[in-house]
Parts: C-alpha cells; sequence; structure tokens
C-alpha cells in the first residue's frame, strides 16, 4: 500500500496533509526512516492518527508522496533552467555547469531525505510512471538546446540528450548523497561538466 487513501480537495484537508508531510520530512531526518511511526508524525503534526489514515495508510505512502512532490517541484526548475541555455552569451562549458549546478541544487536539498525517497521504499508504477515523464521532457528540452548550439546536422542528437540528463542525474545523485566529506564540490562539478562537454564534441 503505496498510494495516498485520497487527495485533499478543502483547504483545510489540504493544510492537514501539509502539516504531516512537513512533520514526515523532520522526523524522517531527524530519527530516520525505520524508527519513525506514523504516530509520532501525527503527534508532530498536531493531528490524530485517524486524520492521518484519511490519506495514508501507512509512512511508505507517505515517503512516496513526499517523492511525487520532489518530481513535480524539480521538472520546472529543471526546465527552466534547460530553456535558459539558448539565452546566454556564455560558452557551452559554461552553459552545461549552469545547468548541472541547478541539478546538484535539487538533490542538496535535505539530502537525508533524498536519499531515503530513492533508497528506501519502492516506487508505485504512478511514480514510475511520473518520473519517466519527466525524464522524457527533460530530454526533449535538452535536444532542442543540443540542435541550436551544436547544429542540426549533427546525427542521434535524441540519444545524446538522453545521456546527459541521466548522466547528470546520477553524477548528482552521488555527489548529494554519497561523496565523502572530503571531496572538492566545485572541482568535482567543474569536471563533470567538462566531461559532458567534450562528449557533446565528439558526437
Amino acid at each position: 500500500m503505496l498510494d495516498p487513501r485520497k487527495r485533499p480537495r478543502q483547504d483545510r484537508s489540504k493544510a492537514t496533509v501539509a502539516a504531516i508531510l512537513e512533520a514526515a520530512v523532520e522526523l524522517f531526518t531527524e530519527m530516520g526512516f525505520a524508527k519513525t511511526t506514523t504516530n509520532r508524525i501525527a503527534e508532530r503534526a498536531g493531528v490524530s492518527i485517524g486524520s492521518l489514515y484519511q490519506y495514508y495508510p501507512n509512512k511508505n505512502a507517505l515517503l512516496v508522496m513526499l517523492l511525487e512532490q520532489h518530481i513535480l517541484h524539480a521538472g520546472p526548475v529543471i526546465e527552466e533552467a534547460i530553456k535558459k541555455l539558448t539565452q546566454t552569451d556564455r560558452d557551452l562549458e559554461q552553459r552545461i555547469r549552469g545547468l548541472f549546478e541547478q541539478v546538484v541544487a535539487l538533490h542538496d536539498m535535505a539530502p537525508d531525505i533524498h536519499r531515503m525517497l530513492f533508497e528506501e521504499v519502492p516506487k508505485p508504477p504512478s511514480i514510475q510512471e511520473l518520473s519517466l515523464q519527466s525524464e522524457k521532457r527533460m530530454a526533449k528540452l535538452t535536444e532542442e538546446v543540443l540542435r541550436e548550439v551544436v547544429g542540426e546536422e549533427r546525427p542521434n542528437l535524441d540519444m545524446t540528450a538522453i545521456v546527459l540528463v541521466q548522466t547528470s542525474e546520477a553524477l548528482a545523485h552521488w555527489l548529494a548523497i554519497r561523496a565523502p566529506d572530503s571531496l572538492e564540490r566545485e572541482r568535482f562539478i567543474d569536471e563533470s561538466a567538462k566531461m559532458m562537454v567534450r562528449y557533446i564534441g565528439v558526437i
């Protein structure tokens, strides 16, 4: 049972759900996913456990909802960053670096929660489809930018865009939740951007 039981429609119910989700984020961060209980979440949110269960059958469903919110929030941010790639006089490496910084910033928001979102709970079909459609949208926008930057005549730009989207996501994910504290983050971002630009340059 990973899907919400129902979605809030009225302002009051939306406020209740917002309080529940905020409390879940706080407790997941403070205590970890395994030690957090729905009773603690309800208590922190200031609602009854019955009110919580009206919307979410368990804490796994809460985490899935947080993942859905993350995907829905990240999509427009990255779309806007991709569109801006053609609206600047900076060279290609600076443009790619700026885009990658946006991806990194999204992953840096509550990294402990980010790790839980992607590693603690299986993704239901609804989330898998939402994620897939978001990735397709990012790849399509990236392809359009590449056609403007490197030229229409370049072959395989659709696949190049997919590789760039998946590469930036994987690198940012590792940087946010796996990289050692000693890592020079700015240098890592620089090298990642250079790698992606060089890939574009040799296709």
